[in-house]
């Protein structure tokens, strides 16, 4: 199982690599379609409030998250991603590749 260590406004936290079952159960109850429909920062602030804390896994206060830098936050959610899905993005690039190599073929 991978960890990662962060640290959200001087406090650490440690998101650890969720199970596959863990992951569909979370995002059955998160609809990611909310984070690209997102109209103004007050929007952007609950949604971190609230599902931010249930993606990441840590317990973390509002208070925390309000006295946050916001690349505090970028950090977790990266450390998330890569924690879940170093070997997805390891594939990710060359599959693009291969991808873009042939559609050059094909021009």
């Amino acid at each position: 199982m991978r960890t990662k260590a962060i640290t959200i406004n001087g406090k650490s936290f440690e998101i650890t690599e969720k199970r596959i079952s863990e992951l569909e159960e979370l995002f059955k109850n998160v609809k990611v379609e909310k984070f690209l429909s997102l109209n103004n920062f007050n929007e952007l602030i609950t949604t971190i409030y609230t599902d931010v804390k249930q993606i990441l896994g840590i317990s973390i206060t509002d208070e925390d998250l309000r006295n946050a830098y916001p690349s505090e936050i970028e950090e977790a959610v990266e450390a998330f991603i890569d924690v879940n899905f170093f070997g997805l993005k390891r594939v990710a690039g060359p599959l693009i590749n291969l991808a873009l190599a042939g559609l050059a073929r094909k021009s």
